[in-house]
């Protein structure tokens, strides 16, 4: 079932993908995280959970939403969209699914960004020349059970001109780095094969077992300043463990392993 929305023919294609169960398109939306969050609570009870994802797009976010209380700054010619999945079964102590889902979308832009190294700045963020390119919002509303709304924007072909001066002096578009020109849909294409190669797969528990997201780690023997529940911690980052733990080695060389928190300020050099 799709949105009466007239869908461009540009979006065609990508909301076609087969690996989707369906698809929905808006011009504009509040959140496309908050249109899905709704979206769920709007199901019947007797409705079991959708083994395949749904995806809800979005050519502009008024409200788009980060990690915390950040906010997502979207303008025309981003990428925003989430999908409605439920996620496949994992071991025990596996890394967190922002984790896992930062590492596809690193994948699938890896072949877009030229010579350009993309990196993953724990635990949800896509960085390309110490800038941020991507960024992830998983949320899990607990009904239906193991149904997760996974929200993904991707600055492509969209300007900061008229930003805020830290959204400028942290951002950066693929059209800065790409080897070819993009448009937005391209992108989303490139994200869902890979996800369909990854999540849809028998290979699924050894692929997220190799950790791939440590490949992509920017914050590996970088200084950083993490925030968490019981306080800050400042040290070095020493990759991450196989549950997606961040490891921070202070200044007394005792290693922290932290599961929760987040990246406040991390050496750019």
């Amino acid at each position: 079932m799709r949105d009466t929305t007239e869908i461009p023919d540009v979006w065609q294609r990508s909301l076609a993908h087969p690996w989707l169960s369906g698809a929905e398109y808006h011009s504009s939306l509040d959140s496309t995280n908050a249109h899905g969050l709704r979206r769920l609570k709007s199901l019947p009870e007797s409705l079991p959970a959708c083994p395949w994802p749904y995806l809800i797009l979005a050519e502009e976010q008024e409200s788009g939403r980060g990690r915390g209380s950040h906010m997502w700054y979207s303008t025309q010619g981003a990428l925003t969209f989430s999908l409605l999945w439920e996620m496949p079964p994992v071991r025990e102590g596996s890394a967190p699914l922002s984790l896992l889902v930062g590492a596809v979308v690193c994948e699938a832009l890896e072949p877009l960004c030229g010579c350009d190294p993309v990196r993953l700045k724990w635990p949800n963020d896509v960085y390309i020349r110490q800038r941020k390119i991507a960024g992830i919002l998983i949320e899990a509303p607990g009904d239906p059970k193991g149904m997760h709304v996974i929200g993904i924007g991707v600055n492509v072909n969209n300007s900061f001109d008229n930003a805020p001066q830290e959204v400028q002096s942290r951002a950066i578009s693929l059209q800065a780095v790409a080897a070819n020109a993009c448009h937005p849909s391209d992108v989303l294409s490139a994200i869902l094969d890979r996800m369909n190669d990854v999540f849809d797969r028998q290979c699924f528990p050894s692929w997220s077992e190799s950790m791939p997201w440590e490949r992509f780690c920017l914050l590996r023997g970088k200084s950083v300043r993490l925030q968490t529940a019981s306080g800050d911690i400042i040290g070095i980052c020493r990759g991450t463990q196989s549950n997606g733990a961040l490891l921070v080695a202070d200044a007394n060389q005792r290693t922290h392993a932290v599961h929760s928190g987040e990246v406040i300020a991390f050496d750019c050099g």
